[in-house]
């Protein structure tokens, strides 16, 4: 094979057939309400969910970007709402936050310096409570 049909195959998705398949996702979402993940759009499409991470790595373009971006924050907004009224399970929608959309629960940390004495402080009312 000559080096020229090399890149012809290698050049299957291209950034507008890449964005073709990117809205189609987007639009599947859109219309179907109750598909709750990427998967589900990929799937109901004929694709495995590889394909829209794979065209995410592949391309450094902003509109391929914002296209992936669109479609993700759909499932994010579905799955916070349907989760707060109790209609879906809620571990597997915090597990699928978690792992495809970066949420993370907030982690609080207390930070202590040694050799500064602790001062407790009342309320005002405690102090004149002392004086009677």
């Amino acid at each position: 094979m000559e080096e020229g049909q090399n890149r012809k195959y290698a050049e299957k998705w291209t950034v507008e057939k890449s964005l073709v398949f990117l809205d189609s996702v987007y639009s599947y979402l859109k219309k179907n309400k109750t598909c709750m993940t990427i998967v589900g759009a990929c799937v109901a499409l004929g694709h495995y969910e590889e394909l829209f991470t794979y065209l995410g790595n592949k391309h450094d373009d902003e509109n391929i970007f914002k296209s992936i971006r669109k479609s993700k924050d759909i499932v994010k907004a579905r799955l916070i709402g349907k989760a707060l009224f109790n209609e879906t399970n809620s571990a597997m929608s915090i597990f699928v936050l978690k792992n495809n959309h970066g949420m993370h629960e907030k982690v609080q940390q207390e930070t202590t310096l040694k050799g500064i004495r602790e001062i407790s402080i009342l309320p005002a009312s405690a102090d004149t409570d002392k004086d009677k």
